[in-house]
């Protein structure tokens, strides 16, 4: 079983017996597939852990932001917000997540905020 611990600057994941190492810049997002979450790395790499998205949530930096109930993005890696119909959506390295109406704001703002 894979398992996370959380540090200051970076965390520590146990994977197929190794343990690695990486920094918070390196995810981009968080995927919640319950009962499990999946780390979406820089590199293309992910790996999952069996863990709520609330727990996780609570170790993770500021630019760390809860687009849904299901997924919690880097707003470092956020390159634009986009209407498409009636929905609104985060278009990150490689990824594309909906935003839920009542996140909008706080989305937008941290966008601003983060990128650039």
């Amino acid at each position: 079983m894979e398992s996370v611990y959380f540090k200051d600057d970076f965390l520590l994941y146990t994977h197929k017996g190794n343990i690695e190492k990486i920094t918070y810049g390196d995810i981009v997002s968080i995927e919640c597939d319950k009962p499990y979450v999946k780390f979406c790395l820089a590199n293309a790499k992910s790996f999952s852990i069996q863990q709520s998205l609330f727990v996780v949530g609570n170790y993770l930096k500021q630019e760390f932001v809860k687009v849904n109930r299901q997924v919690i993005v880097n707003m470092r890696y956020a390159q634009k917000i986009v209407f498409e119909g009636k929905q609104c959506y985060v278009y990150l390295k490689g990824f594309r997540y909906k935003i839920s109406v009542r996140l909008e704001k706080v989305v937008r703002a941290a966008f601003f905020r983060y990128v650039g």
